[in-house]
């Protein structure tokens, strides 16, 4: 239930990062 935030969280996370061009971090 509240993974599901959790993961939509990250994910946004990452497109903001993919978006400023930034060097993605290895998620564990």
């Amino acid at each position: 239930k509240y993974t599901y935030i959790l993961y939509l969280i990250i994910f946004i996370n990452c497109t903001i990062k993919f978006h400023n061009h930034n060097v993605p971090l290895p998620l564990n």
